[in-house]
């Protein structure tokens, strides 16, 4: 193996993969078995269109199974940009696609590239959110199959400063599409959290397909005079909806944030308005440093909270 397929770490013991920088001279029929058979075969993409001879000149990530199956590949090109993103039917949902996504982001970070972007299958948009990917501009197609375009920073972990209700709003429903396993919520009158209802609500319904949580999926601090306001009923209708998945409770006087707001994504994202009006936000992706201790103090004060009036038995 010469200097540029270098190994990325040791093969995961439950998933026992092997990482490669791979060079397109050496390893061109694995990478091409790969893409033929997820692009060409079953996505119908034209080969013409696929090999469009570009990849001498692009970095490859090769992952081979424990068996040195080749089942998952993708590139990067000189201007930054992550594509040809493929994992074996086989393998999908393994956490392949992951690694290959990482390892890329990695790579470009060494080669200089302050941020990535790639063109985004729309089924695969959640993929790339959980990744810290957002999109930009228009859907358009390619090979006739609907794109989006996406981008983040190279680095990790992500921090950002945000200014206004509109970024702010965009950032919530951004975290919200990332999270795989809980979100934490917490306002005194769920503002400006409540004008994402609509994402709320569709990650509540994603992460309830997952089986019944212990604890549930989302929780949510709330002030009793908020939570009673004609516009907060979603909430209470979502709670009464997905009882299992959805809990609501109220802190007790003295042991609750005295202003602005905070939502928690799993152990790696945390986003904080620290002014009620969410003029200012602070946002942490891929960040589980920043993340942990917040959950610690959010757990804290849960714990301590109670069921809002009309909910009782929704307040896991």
């Amino acid at each position: 193996m010469n200097s540029e397929n270098k190994r990325l770490g040791p093969p995961d013991l439950d998933r026992p993969y092997r990482m490669y920088r791979a060079t397109w001279p050496e390893h061109e029929p694995s990478i091409r078995a790969i893409r033929h058979q997820v692009f060409v075969l079953e996505q119908q993409v034209p080969p013409e269109l696929e090999w469009d001879g570009s990849d001498a000149f692009c970095r490859h990530i090769l992952v081979e199974n424990h068996a040195h199956r080749p089942i998952a590949t993708g590139r990067l090109d000189p201007r930054g940009k992550i594509g040809r993103m493929a994992v074996l039917e086989e393998a999908r949902g393994s956490g392949a696609g992951s690694l290959v996504l990482r390892a890329l982001l990695e790579w470009a970070g060494e080669l200089s590239h302050a941020s990535c972007y790639l063109h985004a299958q729309t089924h695969a948009l959640p993929f790339y959110h959980r990744h810290g990917f957002e999109e930009e501009g228009l859907l358009f197609y390619e090979a006739g199959i609907p794109h989006l375009k996406m981008s983040r920073p190279t680095r990790s972990p992500i921090h950002q400063v945000l200014e206004g209700p509109d970024p702010i709003a965009r950032a919530v429903r951004r975290l919200a599409r990332m999270t795989r396993r809980w979100l934490r919520l917490e306002s005194p009158d769920l503002l400006p959290v409540h004008e994402t209802w609509t994402d709320i609500l569709e990650t509540a319904l994603r992460l309830s397909k997952n089986g019944s949580p212990s604890p549930p999926t989302v929780r949510v601090l709330v002030s009793p005079d908020a939570l009673a306001r004609p516009e907060m009923s979603n909430w209470n209708d979502l709670a009464r909806q997905l009882p299992t998945h959805v809990a609501i409770r109220c802190p007790v006087p003295g042991n609750q944030e005295p202003h602005g707001a905070s939502v928690m994504g799993d152990q790696q994202h945390w986003m904080r308005i620290p002014v009620a009006d969410g003029i200012r936000a602070f946002l942490r992706l891929e960040d589980p440093h920043q993340t942990l201790p917040e959950i610690h103090r959010f757990d804290d004060r849960w714990e301590q909270a109670i069921p809002p009036t009309g909910l009782h038995g929704w307040a896991g």
